[in-house]
């Protein structure tokens, strides 16, 4: 359904080639759009800019303020993953994780995973998430924490329970192994999922 990754090179690419810094200034101008869908996706495209979009911050922490949530989420994401720690874009993500529509919490712990290790102060409210009545949600906060790496060792109890669940068992694998050492207590639970899965 959804693969999250996070990669460290600051190019990626996008529609028919790649993207780098002197695409900044199309983005900002794109941030400015009547339309909340075109800003959305233009502060979704600086985070992936990482820090050579910093120039951009200031233009990022106003849509901390947009109307449409949308907007928000995409702009507190991005903040973090220029390496700013914000604790307005903080606050943005733990709104989104707590609002009452499941589309809008799915929405903000994917924008918490798509922040990077910046969003490790969030790791206790994703944890809470794995226990979410929509499953989507449950999975995207699991692929938020993965992405987190060892950053996200306080989940590891709420993670490990999910490996008794059939659709959430591979990612909880993939979410422990990626916490290295912190999961070594999960390691008895984790053998024994892939006996039973063997």
């Amino acid at each position: 359904e959804m693969a999250m990754g996070v990669g460290s090179s600051p190019v990626w690419v996008v529609g028919l080639g790649r993207v780098g810094k002197e695409e900044l200034p199309g983005f900002r101008q794109k941030l400015k759009s009547a339309d909340p869908v075109m800003r959305a996706e233009a502060a979704g495209d600086l985070g992936f800019l990482g820090a050579d979009a910093v120039d951009a911050a200031s233009d990022l922490e106003k849509l901390l303020d947009d109307q449409a949530l949308s907007v928000r989420l995409a702009a507190a994401s991005s903040l973090l993953r220029m390496g700013r720690n914000n604790d307005r874009a903080l606050d943005a993500l733990t709104n989104g994780m707590a609002d009452k529509h499941a589309t809008i919490r799915r929405q903000a712990a994917r924008a918490a995973g798509l922040a990077g290790l910046t969003a490790a102060p969030l790791t206790d409210r994703l944890a809470a998430l794995l226990s979410d009545t929509d499953p989507r949600v449950r999975r995207s906060a699991l692929q938020a924490i993965a992405t987190l790496g060892p950053a996200a060792a306080k989940a590891r109890e709420p993670v490990t329970a999910l490996l008794d669940q059939p659709e959430t068992a591979v990612d909880a694998a993939d979410a422990l192994g990626r916490m290295r050492f912190a999961a070594r207590p999960s390691m008895k639970a984790l053998a024994r999922q892939l006996k039973a899965d063997a």
